[in-house]
């Protein structure tokens, strides 16, 4: 069985995928901290509507409240947008060391959390399948 093509797995992967490219952005900020007129970046978040939107029923299904295959597969689309900041410093550098710190603590947290939720999913899945649960 392929999990990869299971879309709650695909969404997983997306997630951290996104999660990854978050995190080399923010070190890229914090690495530019002393850059003068540096403009620290973010990534736009992901959009869990805009993902369950690209669910299509499958028309052989039996029930409509069945799960749906996905329209396109493919990675997300990593997109850049300039943070707002309120005052840079004298050098025009934008970036807070200490903003860019908790956010990359956020997201080290939601890694954390996605890829534990991701090994929990794959342990049920090999439970049903008589494979073990164990991990």
């Amino acid at each position: 069985m392929d999990f990869a093509k299971i879309p709650l797995f695909q969404m997983f992967s997306r997630r951290m995928e996104w999660l990854s490219a978050r995190q080399q952005v923010l070190a890229q900020n914090i690495a530019n901290s002393d850059t003068p007129h540096y403009v620290p970046q973010d990534l736009k978040p992901l959009d869990f509507s805009g993902a369950m939107a690209a669910h299509t029923p499958v028309p052989d299904r039996t029930h409509a409240m069945h799960l749906t295959l996905p329209r396109t597969a493919g990675n997300a689309k990593v997109e850049r947008q300039a943070v707002n900041q309120q005052s840079p410093s004298l050098d025009g550098n934008a970036v807070v060391i200490h903003d860019e710190l908790m956010k990359v603590a956020e997201t080290n947290m939601n890694h954390q959390l996605a890829s534990n939720v991701y090994r929990k999913q794959l342990s049920l899945f090999r439970l049903a399948l008589g494979r073990g649960g164990s991990s």
